[in-house]
């Protein structure tokens, strides 16, 4: 069907289709993992949303998230930028990540992690 444009007009569906309609297909590596460095910064940035939306309280122990760096902090996430990513956009659960929690209120921050609502 075509809209009054000239474009085709695109039907979405009403809702997503679960996890367990999809499969378990790979997932194609980002044609730009140069870009998940800011969808990472939207999840660091969003800590304290993931705690609110939760109703936890937020702890007062910095997290450092190690996606590249030094270790310096007692709290800390690690392993790929791209499961952190796919993690704090709801994309993946956390037991379908690479990722590693260390210390107690990391790992309560990535099981509530979002950067949404």
């Amino acid at each position: 069907m075509l809209a009054e444009s000239g474009v085709r007009a695109a039907r979405l569906p009403d809702r997503p289709p679960d996890r367990a309609s999809r499969g378990s297909r790979r997932e194609r590596p980002p044609r730009h993992p140069d870009r998940l460095k800011h969808i990472a910064a939207l999840g660091v940035a969003g800590r304290g949303l993931s705690f609110y939306a939760a109703q936890l309280p937020l702890p007062t122990e910095p997290i450092r998230v190690e996606l590249t760096g030094p270790d310096d902090a007692a709290q800390r996430i690690r392993r790929s930028a791209r499961d952190f990513c796919l993690r704090i956009t709801q994309r993946r659960a956390l037991d379908e990540t690479s990722l590693a929690a260390i210390g107690e209120d990391a790992r309560t921050w990535l099981e509530n992690a979002r950067v949404f609502l």
